[in-house]
């Protein structure tokens, strides 16, 4: 009979063989991966680095063609023919914010290597670039990725229309586009609507004329953009707005915002540039662009001053000046002497007549019945109870010669006897001179407030002179007071 312990140790023996085995080829496995690791140490990494970082590139930009077979191609492809943020229905007050919508999808995806046609930009002077020039540059588009543009420029504007405008292009057998390509498509589109007509044109440029600020709450940003479409549809086959033409109508325009005067100044000196020919802007960038975005960078330097709070008027700041002084100018303060309540009269009661006239009082002489003597200074009369005194003066209004006053009391008549005295002819006119205004009744206080908010008002103006002017004014009005 096998002893038991012999076969057993036999099994341990075995078992310790295999795993001194398991150990060395685990020893030798990682000395071989050490070696590696201190080989790939070793080798210059910036090559490799380089090789990968080339395989992903920007597939919009490179101009090769796109792999439809990867997921990155795939993708950069449905990006590209995807529908725009901004529809369009065909009309023509919301074309020019599509086409900016349709150029800035263009330039991101790559797609404006198809866009020059005849040596014109297919965007900016649709309406130069006819059918058969379109047709001839398909034709002679051989370039793969090209083709590819094309296409994705044709599916991104077949999915960006709506309305009518879809129906007449795709809901019409007749009017299906014979091949789906980007430019034809979009010429089509416009060769359905009204956008490129002469008559657009016209209301265009007598839109961009008359541009007034105010309509748009002086936003200098809304102004741009309101601007850049109508010189959009201002374009037609026959009419091209240039440059210089485009400056003149934008400082016409920010020239009729008249207030706050640094911006007045500022335009008054941007139109000095153009006049003289150095209104200029950085390479690669048209005058009026940099003109427009000059604008909203001073605009915006003026609403966010925190010293000053700038009112924007198209109003110029002398006629406010004006009507401010027109205003106050010898403004009478309100009289604040209480007048007695009148007394009320009962129902039973005669009316008052204690302020009624004595039937003498035009008598300069002595009824026949006493000789027909003149009347002279002292002489008095009775009537209703009241005393009227005799003046001699003939400057009496309506010639009242009797008056409740005493002659020495009468102002009319001091003045009569003054002027008698010099010679002067006219003591004796028989009409009353009004009263000179007494001075005391300019409202010198209403007339300082006034002049200080003028002066408060040019304070950012240039012409110095208009400065002194009122400055010296408030001088003078602060000595009467």
């Amino acid at each position: 009979m096998a002893d038991p312990n012999a076969a057993l140790l036999t099994l341990f023996t075995d078992m310790l063989t295999q795993l001194n085995e398991t150990r060395a080829e685990a020893a030798a496995a990682r000395a071989e991966l050490q070696v590696h690791i201190q080989a790939q140490a070793a080798a210059p990494t910036a090559g490799a680095r380089a090789t990968a970082s080339a395989a992903i590139y920007d597939l919009y930009n490179t101009g090769q063609p796109l792999d439809f077979a990867t997921r990155l191609g795939s993708t950069a492809y449905s990006q590209m023919q995807a529908p725009l943020a901004v529809t369009w229905d065909g009309q023509t007050s919301t074309f020019p914010e599509f086409l900016l919508e349709l150029r800035s999808h263009c330039k991101q995806k790559g797609m404006d290597n198809i866009l020059t046609i005849a040596g014109k930009n297919l965007f900016t002077e649709y309406q130069a670039i006819t059918i058969a020039e379109i047709e001839t540059a398909r034709t002679a588009r051989t370039d793969t990725r090209e083709q590819q543009n094309s296409k994705a420029l044709f599916t991104c504007l077949s999915q960006s229309i709506t309305g009518e405008l879809k129906t007449a292009l795709f809901g019409l057998e007749g009017n299906l586009p014979a091949h789906q390509d980007g430019p034809t498509l979009f010429r089509n589109m416009l060769d359905s609507t009204l956008t490129s007509s002469m008559m657009v044109s016209i209301q265009a440029m007598i839109d961009l004329n008359n541009l007034d600020p105010s309509e748009f709450d002086y936003s200098i940003i809304e102004i741009n953009k309101r601007a850049s479409h109508l010189f959009t549809l201002a374009t037609t086959t026959n009419r091209f707005v240039p440059d210089t033409e485009r400056c003149q109508i934008m400082l016409t325009c920010y020239n009729r915002a008249l207030q706050p005067a640094e911006w007045a100044n500022w335009v008054a000196r941007k139109i000095d540039d153009f006049e003289s020919n150095q209104l200029t802007a950085p390479t690669g960038m048209q005058s009026n662009h940099h003109l427009m975005n000059q604008a909203v960078l001073k605009a915006n330097r003026l609403n966010l001053d925190q010293n000053r709070t700038y009112k924007w008027k198209n109003v110029s700041l002398t006629d406010d000046i004006v009507a401010m002084m027109a205003e106050n100018k010898y403004k009478q303060p309100p009289n604040k002497a209480k007048t007695p309540a009148k007394k009320q009269e009962k129902d039973d009661q005669e009316p008052d007549t204690s302020k009624a006239l004595p039937p003498f009082v035009r008598h300069y002489k002595r009824p026949t019945t006493e000789g027909e003597a003149p009347y002279v200074v002292g002489d008095v009369k009775q009537f209703k109870g009241a005393t009227w005194n005799f003046c001699d003066c003939p400057n009496h209004r309506d010639e009242h010669k009797w008056h409740i006053h005493t002659a020495a009391d009468c102002k009319t008549r001091q003045k009569w006897l003054s002027t008698n005295n010099r010679g002067d002819a006219t003591a004796a006119t028989g009409t009353e001179t009004p009263a000179a205004a007494d001075a005391s009744t300019f409202d010198h206080v209403a007339m300082h407030a006034t002049l200080s908010n003028v002066l408060s008002m040019v304070a950012g103006y240039e012409d110095e002179t208009l400065t002194d002017c009122i400055g010296q004014m408030i001088s003078n009005n602060a000595q009467r007071l």
